[in-house]
């Protein structure tokens, strides 16, 4: 049944914490009519605060229907709801991209901001096992790589919140008949019969008739695909991180990889650690392609000693002895602030620093002696009496001081590291904690602040969790 497959989902891939809140994306159709009332019923399972959002791209004539349809369920619920429309004018003046493609940014973006308003830890999106097949099948037609091959991740970083796909395992049908049951109905997308859009074409007859051909086994086995090949990606993503910290030095607008060690990487380390440098600089991977990925492995690999590339957003240029990524020359270059920016991590909340890699989350929790066993390196406890309500992520910087755990007075963190015998060129990729006036709480994977620990005084601990962000 649907909702053992959600509890599943939620179990597996640790998609929600108890009291999380947690927005529903609805559409009005039938996979997120579903969600939200899976997620309903769940949430006295999970203490969920759960809240609808819904956006109206204004695109066609039953749009404006369908948004008071969402605020009728969602009242019927007792889910409060949040609803936004797109500016038309916002896709003439924006950068040229398909109808699709700008619906789609439009509503992310909606869906980040009402995260960000409302302090949500997870946005929810009704994407099926019927959507993850065609995503695949979509990225190979389009020569994508293994990344992309491995189809929708069940979550991922967005803004200060993540998003989740508890459905990311329940067909189409189980979520028509889960609705069945319910005696709920749905909107129904005419634009979704629309052959145009590749997708719906591959939806409506590729996909069809290849099951036709393979007796039905095309959707399952794509899908079995893309979850192999992304357990495959976490790991080689995790080793290029790794590779990266060993090979580059630089701030964050400016990366140069020494070129003996890139090149005697393997070619599937060499693009992921090209698509992490270039992810740094950048902030993001949008508008990347395999083909300029390519490129400037190519250059890289030519040794053609001042030659030099423009891809979306960086240029990179190849040295004597280093492979350079940076901002464009015609852009202004940062200032140092600027370089080492600071990511807003509300306690409790969730925040995903873009150039560190990072996600870190906050949760704030009741103390069991269970919790103050020995933690891993990307977890830390804290007195939540002593931890500001709002903190702050962000790089190490020159003059950076703290008190170590264990210790009384301030020491400065170039010494910690010196002390711990981290390579000074690894230092910047280090995230940190801090708190609004600067004060460090976490050195994250290292040690915690002294004035921030549990002790048996304490009311309430804040548990930080720190995990490496998968490259899209």
């Amino acid at each position: 049944m649907l909702l053992g497959a959600v509890r599943s989902a939620i179990r597996r891939w640790d998609l929600v914490r108890p009291g999380d809140r947690v927005i529903a994306a609805v559409s009005g159709g039938a996979d997120s009519v579903a969600l939200l009332q899976a997620l309903w019923s769940l949430r006295e399972e999970w203490w969920l605060d759960l809240h609808a959002a819904h956006f109206n791209h204004r695109l066609r004539p039953g749009a404006d229907e369908d948004a008071r349809f969402v605020q009728a369920l969602a009242a019927r619920l007792g889910v409060p709801c949040h609803v936004g429309e797109a500016d038309p004018a916002s896709r003439r003046a924006g950068p040229r991209r398909s109808m699709e493609d700008w619906a789609r940014h439009a509503r992310y973006a909606f869906l980040e901001e009402v995260a960000r308003r409302t302090g949500a830890a997870r946005v929810a999106l009704a994407h099926t096992a019927d959507d993850q097949a065609e995503t695949v099948l979509m990225r190979l037609l389009r020569g994508a790589g293994a990344a992309g091959l491995a189809g929708m991740a069940p979550r991922r970083p967005l803004g200060s919140a993540e998003v989740i796909r508890p459905l990311l395992e329940v067909t189409r049908a189980e979520v028509v008949a889960y609705l069945q049951v319910c005696a709920l109905t749905w909107r129904e997308d005419e634009t979704n019969r629309d052959l145009a859009p590749l997708r719906n074409r591959i939806r409506h007859e590729i996909i069809p008739h290849l099951a036709r051909a393979a007796h039905g086994r095309v959707a399952d086995a794509l899908r079995r695909a893309g979850a192999l090949l992304r357990d495959d990606e976490m790991v080689l993503t995790a080793l290029a991180v790794e590779a990266l910290g060993r090979l580059a030095h630089g701030d964050g607008a400016r990366l140069r990889l020494a070129r003996p060690g890139f090149c005697a990487l393997p070619p599937a380390l060499q693009r992921r650690v090209l698509r992490e440098a270039i992810r740094r600089v950048r902030g993001t991977l949008i508008d990347l392609t395999m083909e300029h990925v390519e490129r400037a492995r190519g250059l890289a690999a030519s040794r053609d000693d001042g030659a030099e590339i423009h891809l979306p957003g960086v240029a990179v240029r190849s040295g004597p002895s280093h492979v350079e990524v940076r901002a464009p020359a015609a852009v202004p270059q940062p200032s140092p602030a600027a370089v080492t920016p600071a990511y807003a991590l509300p306690i409790p909340g969730c925040v995903c620093a873009a150039d560190l890699g990072v996600t870190i989350e906050a949760c704030i929790e009741p103390v069991r002696p269970a919790d103050l066993r020995a933690l891993g390196d990307d977890e830390a406890l804290m007195d939540a009496q002593a931890v500001p309500p709002m903190a702050h992520v962000r790089r190490w910087r020159p003059g950076d001081r703290f008190v170590p755990l264990g210790m009384r007075g301030h020491k400065k963190l170039a010494d910690f590291f010196t002390d711990a015998g981290m390579p000074r060129e690894a230092r910047g990729t280090v995230p940190l904690v801090v708190s609004p006036g600067g004060e460090i709480l976490w050195v994250v994977g290292w040690r915690i602040a002294d004035p921030v620990k549990v002790t048996p005084s304490s009311a309430a601990i804040v548990r930080l969790r720190a995990r490496r962000v998968e490259l899209p």
